[in-house]
């Protein structure tokens, strides 16, 4: 066999290899997700826990339904920006609660609402009552595919814009420690906004086995094409 034909074997190898290895990879992403979902769907349905001060931990409580007791802090909310629900661009409105019995607070998700072109929040997200006691889900706080520098520091003034929740520097301007995990207030609790929220996991296990079928219909047709052009040259030299 020439020099020739050993690359175009090498290559042929290594380019197979890839787009099955590729294939089998998605396979394994979608096990992990159906995986993930099983246990978010789990702690979903499962029972209200209490939230306390004897019970914060947020490993154990993320996905899991609570029903927590405090108070508002009214004059110090912040608005999470770039949020698009319907193709309109808001903010979520994240107001901390003082959890009744402890020093520490946890920032409630009360929804979505619009922003005006200058920026302006378009409706009246002030609070009626101060002392509540809510159930809402646990989950982390809202990612970014690209942190800029700077995103996690809040404008000046109240309410405050957010472009990232760091929880950590938020504590520090509220003067009391806040949990690392947001509270997304239930559909049917008072003085909360639109509240659809999006997937926690934006690919989902359909998706994975379609990337997959895709790298897998690749390596076929990449087989297919070398036997015909294999067998196209066979013909020419037997002529």
């Amino acid at each position: 066999m020439s020099i020739k034909s050993w690359l175009a074997f090498l290559g042929f190898g290594s380019t197979l290899g890839l787009l099955l290895f590729l294939g089998f990879w998605q396979l394994n992403r979608a096990e992990e997700k159906q995986a993930l979902i099983k246990i978010r769907l789990e702690r979903e349905q499962g029972p209200v826990l209490r939230l306390d001060k004897n019970f914060l931990d947020g490993d154990n409580l993320r996905d899991h339904k609570v029903v927590v007791s405090g108070v508002y802090d009214a004059q110090h909310q912040f608005l999470l920006d770039n949020q698009i629900i319907a193709g309109r661009i808001g903010v979520y409105v994240m107001t901390p609660l003082r959890i009744t019995g402890s020093s520490r607070a946890v920032l409630v998700n009360r929804g979505w609402v619009p922003i005006s072109g200058r920026r302006r929040v378009e409706s009246n997200i002030g609070i009626d009552e101060l002392h509540v006691k809510l159930v809402g889900s646990v989950k982390n706080f809202p990612a970014v595919g690209y942190k800029l520098d700077g995103a996690e520091i809040p404008t000046p003034g109240w309410p405050s814009m957010i472009q990232v929740v760091d929880e950590v520097r938020l504590s520090k301007i509220l003067g009391y420690e806040l949990l690392p995990y947001q509270l997304l207030l239930s559909a049917d609790a008072k003085q909360g906004f639109d509240r659809r929220w999006p997937e926690s996991y934006p690919m989902s296990p359909e998706k994975h086995i379609g990337y997959a079928v895709q790298w897998f219909l690749l390596a076929f047709t990449l087989v297919v094409l070398v036997i015909w052009r294999s067998k196209k040259s066979d013909r020419k030299a037997g002529e």
